[in-house]
Parts: structure tokens; C-alpha cells; sequence
């Protein structure tokens, strides 16, 4: 059995519009507890428990920090995979994804084929408040927030009337008429769509956690047991990744491209730790911290160290990234192919499965 540990940095949840904390970044290791002490314990002679945020805040404390990524910078890269997402764009996929997808799908239209997802993201990212202002698309997110967290129709037209007032605001007629007017028409079945969606499932840490356990799965034939600093947010869903673990399927490759995951998961245990009882973690943490760091604004005190660790890690490969671009072409590498399995299609197909065996139990 192989022990992967994980730490977060940037958590805040559902509140995907945190200013202070735009970014979530989650990292994981492979590197053992042994190995990890001792690396620690080189650098930080004088810490019971290594944490980023309080060794940042003293001279000494950054000195120490610096010395570790520099000396240790190639052995973080090659040991650790790592997924950042920027918060705010990821709130918009979620927006489309629940609001949108569900009419294009029962329209013929396969929401993720060329990467149609990211691509209409990215679109919308940028084009909803450079056309109908930054005011409402600040708004629109926050009421879509609402619309799942506090479910009712009259949050539901508070949502179509938004979208109705940006359309008649936006300064772009292909825009209102291509993108926005299909949206609105998609509204009509927003009660629907919403109903089985938990405001938990704006929170980005489930979706990190799956994706680097696929990622370690492709690198180790070993079973994983999970060692995550303690997350109420992942402890919320830890019955989903217990339920994708006990799938009574074969290793079944779904997924279309290059984007392409196998079920069930090959995780036997998954442990919430504390990261004062693992080194490991506090690897993790020194790095998802790190890299918070320098792709977010500095405290003032911190200036000169924040510009020699951008200049350190401004190369730093992610192993996944979530973040908006400005290209919306079609993606060849992501056309399904035939006979290749739809992901959501076979996700909602296995729950869907499990519900039917739960009623003929309890008959």
C-alpha cells in the first residue's frame, strides 16, 4: 500500500469571490515520514510543527524558508504533484456546468467534447463583465450562490430577472443573442437542475482531491491510503470518494481525449490527520503555501522575500491547473473518439445504480 499525505492552502469553501484568498491550491506527497523529519528538522531546528504562515511573518523564519526552497526546490518539484485553482473562474465553470450543460445535453450537444467546457468558460469569464459590467457578474455568481444554498423559486427568478437585465445592458449583440439568450431559455429548468446540487459542491477541495488521485493511480499500481490535514470540506464528501473506492466494477477508463479518469479508486483509506502528527503534511503545507505566496500579493513586510521566491518558483509546474485563458478554439486532443465513456454520464450512472440497490434493500 502506498501513503500519499495532502495539504491545502487558499480554502475558503463555496466563497469563491474571496479577495484575500483568490486561489486554492492543494499539493500531495509521496515522501515519507522518516524522509521528512529529517529534511525538517535540517532546516527548522527549533520548530515542533513547521507551518509557512508562521514562519513568513519573522526575519528569521523567511531565512529559514529561503534556504529550504533553494536548497530543496528540484526535490519538491519531482516528488510532489500539485492542482491550483483560480477561485472566481472556477465559480463561472460551476455556473455553466449546472445551469448550462443540462439544456445542451438534452439538446444533442455534448457539453465537453473538444473541450466545448473550457472554451465557454473561458468566454464567459472574460466576456459577461467586459459586456454587461463587472457589478453584475458579481452578482450573478453571488445569486447563483444563493440558488443553491437556499433553494426557492423566488431565488431562482432572482437569477433569470439578472441575467434578463444583463442581456438588455450588454454591449454586444453576438454575445446577448449566441450566448446569453441560450442561457436564459436553459433557466426554465433551473429548479430541476439545481435540486441535487449542495452548495458543497462549489468547494474546489473534492474535485483536487480526486484529480491528484488519479494522477498517483497512473504512477502506482499500489493501492493508496490518503493522509489529508483535517478539511471539513473534504470530510464532508468523504462518503462519495469511500463510495468511488467500492465501485463492484473492473478498472473502467472513462473520459474522452486527453482528460480521462479510471474507476473505482484505488484508495483503501482515507485519514484525516493532524498536521502536528505527520512531517509529510508539513511538507505539503510548505509547499501549497509557497506557491499561494507568490502568485498572490504580499504583506508589506514580506516584499523581498515574496520577489526572490516568485523569481525561484515562477517555473514551477503545477501537475493540473484550473485557471481562465483567452483560448476558446475547439480542442482536437479532447474530440471523443468512439466507443470512449462521457465521465458525468457514467458518474451519475454508478449513483444512479447505488440508489437502486438501496430501495431494493430496504424492500
Amino acid at each position: 500500500m502506498k501513503r500519499i499525505f495532502f495539504d491545502e492552502s487558499g480554502n475558503t469553501g463555496p466563497d469563491l469571490l474571496n479577495k484575500e484568498q483568490p486561489l486554492y491550491i492543494l499539493c500531495s506527497t509521496d515522501f515519507n515520514e522518516e524522509k521528512a523529519r529529517k529534511l525538517l528538522g535540517k532546516y527548522f531546528p527549533d520548530r515542533r510543527e513547521v507551518h509557512f504562515k508562521d514562519l513568513k511573518k519573522s526575519s528569521k523564519g523567511r531565512q529559514q524558508l529561503s534556504s529550504f526552497y533553494n536548497d530543496n526546490y528540484l526535490l519538491l518539484q519531482n516528488n510532489c504533484k500539485v492542482i491550483g485553482f483560480q477561485k472566481d473562474f472556477t465559480l463561472v465553470c460551476n455556473f455553466l456546468l449546472y445551469v448550462y450543460e443540462p439544456y445542451l445535453y438534452e439538446n444533442g450537444f455534448d457539453f465537453f467534447d473538444e473541450g466545448f467546457n473550457i472554451r465557454i468558460s473561458n468566454l464567459f469569464y472574460y466576456c459577461f463583465p467586459a459586456f454587461c459590467g463587472k457589478e453584475f457578474a458579481v452578482k450573478l455568481y453571488n445569486q447563483f450562490k444563493m440558488c443553491i444554498s437556499e433553494k426557492s423559486d423566488e431565488n431562482n427568478k432572482k437569477l433569470v430577472s439578472l441575467l434578463i437585465d444583463a442581456r438588455k445592458n450588454c454591449s454586444d449583440k453576438d454575445f446577448a443573442k449566441d450566448i446569453l439568450d441560450e442561457i436564459i431559455f436553459a433557466c426554465n429548468d433551473l429548479s430541476e437542475n439545481l435540486s441535487e446540487i449542495d452548495i458543497s459542491y462549489l468547494d474546489p477541495s473534492y474535485s483536487a482531491l480526486i484529480n491528484l488521485i488519479q494522477l498517483w493511480m497512473k504512477d502506482s499500481h499500489d493501492s493508496l491510503e490518503i493522509w489529508h490535514d483535517e478539511s471539513n470540506s473534504v470530510a464532508k464528501r468523504k462518503k462519495d470518494i469511500d463510495f468511488l473506492s467500492k465501485l463492484s466494477i473492473n478498472p473502467t477508463e472513462v473520459g474522452y481525449g486527453e482528460i480521462k479518469a479510471t474507476y473505482p479508486l484505488n484508495v483503501k483509506k482515507l485519514s484525516f490527520v493532524e498536521s502536528n502528527n505527520s512531517a509529510s503534511i508539513q511538507i505539503c503545507d510548505l509547499v501549497s503555501s509557497i506557491l499561494f505566496f507568490v502568485n498572490t500579493s504580499p504583506k508589506k513586510y514580506s516584499e523581498n522575500f515574496h520577489k526572490e521566491m516568485k523569481s525561484l518558483f515562477h517555473n514551477y509546474q503545477f501537475s493540473n491547473l484550473v485557471i481562465p485563458s483567452t483560448d476558446v478554439e475547439p480542442m482536437l486532443e479532447r474530440k471523443r473518439k468512439p466507443g470512449e465513456k462521457d465521465m458525468v454520464d457514467f458518474l451519475a450512472e454508478q449513483y444512479y445504480l447505488h440508489s437502486i440497490d438501496d430501495q431494493n434493500n430496504k424492500v
